[in-house]
């Protein structure tokens, strides 16, 4: 089951990946797209990483989301207030799956010690 595992998180991190282009900011880039490639092999550094991303840019968008709302006009503010509600629910979804992976990451032993099984001699 390891290629599913790889397959999922290496779709989950291009979403990471393919908007970090999206970003002015150089470090948002950096640390989307490092992040991104890092989660994509296992690692809980990438998962950190990408959790750092969405800590800074979700009470952005909120920010900006909130400002747009005042200054626009009634008839298309259900529209645009949908759209964004949409994507700040989108930001809650990958924090929450981030903080999955990092749950699921530490709980997991890295190495299944085998029992050894000591035998007696019987003289």
């Amino acid at each position: 089951m390891g290629f599913p595992y790889f397959l999922g998180r290496a779709l989950f991190a291009s979403v990471f990946i393919f908007s970090a282009h999206q970003d002015t900011v150089v470090a948002a880039m950096a640390i989307k797209g490092l992040g991104g490639i890092l989660f994509i092999f296992g690692s809980s550094t990438g998962a950190y990483l990408l959790l750092l991303h969405q800590m800074i840019a979700t009470p952005l968008l909120y920010i900006i989301f909130m400002t747009m709302m005042a200054m626009m006009r009634k008839r298309i503010y259900s529209i645009v207030h949908q759209i964004y509600s949409a994507l700040y629910i989108w930001e809650y979804g990958t924090f929450g799956a981030l903080l999955f992976f990092i749950g699921m990451k530490s709980s997991v032993p890295k190495k299944l010690h085998k029992k050894k099984v000591n035998k007696t001699k019987n003289f």
